[in-house]
């Protein structure tokens, strides 16, 4: 039997169930595409659709227009759908649009977060090396004393900031990447045209900043210090 519905399928007393033959199958992705319900979507003819239907009624329309003609397109649906509040439109160029506009808001905001934290981790950084420095000047100055020379302190110091610089950059390079992967595949959930690509150039730019930073600080700190003799600085330990 034919039932009524919204789609204005009639009721035809004495009629019978009408058998179609399964022609094939199309690739799953095909399906998700065009169908978004739990039950199987039927590709059926236009003939079949005639005779079932006093009214046919489309609900969706796929358009896929050739490489170049996108805009072109897009602006005669707009002048064809705009006016009309019953259609909704999904348009990849729209989309693109608008994903451009989030990212560039995320790029804002990401930034602004990132620039206040490595800020404050810089300013942390090198207070902590300051002081450190100063409270190790009596032992510096020991080590001057038995033959130890300036350029050899100074070499220890921008070791130790080296070191500093390289076990950042390891946990940056490890859990860093693994974290900032583990979001992209969250993202992706929501997103799932989103592709991911490893921002090497900022990551590089942010290494050699680190290791600039861990190299220039001790060098600083310590040049504030050698300026006075070694026999002033262990009377100041003192």
């Amino acid at each position: 039997m034919i039932y009524t519905n919204e789609a204005g399928i009639q009721k035809r007393p004495g009629s019978e169930p009408i058998k179609v033959p399964v022609g094939g199958f199309v690739p799953q992705f095909f399906e998700r595409t065009i169908g978004h319900s739990f039950a199987p979507t039927v590709f059926v003819s236009n003939t079949l659709m005639d005779a079932v239907y006093e009214e046919p009624i489309v609900s969706k329309l796929y358009i896929d227009v050739a490489q170049g003609y996108d805009k072109q397109a897009l602006d005669t649906l707009k002048q064809k759908t705009d006016e009309d509040y019953e259609i909704s439109r999904t348009s990849k160029l729209e989309a693109q649009e608008e994903l451009r506009e989030a990212k560039m808001m995320l790029y804002i905001l990401g930034g602004g977060v990132a620039l206040i934290l490595a800020l404050i981790g810089i300013l942390n950084f090198v207070n902590v090396m300051s002081v450190g420095i100063m409270v190790r000047k009596q032992e510096l100055a020991t080590l001057e004393c038995v033959g130890m020379s300036r350029k050899q302190v100074r070499r220890m110091l921008v070791g130790e900031g080296l070191g500093y610089a390289l076990i950042t950059l390891f946990f940056v390079f490890t859990a860093g990447s693994a974290i900032t992967f583990g979001v992209f595949k969250l993202f992706q959930q929501q997103a799932a045209y989103a592709i991911f690509t490893y921002p090497f150039i900022p990551v590089l730019i942010a290494s050699l900043a680190v290791l600039a930073i861990c190299i220039i600080t001790p060098e600083n700190a310590y040049r504030s210090i050698y300026k006075s003799t070694i026999v002033e600085r262990l009377r100041e330990a003192e």
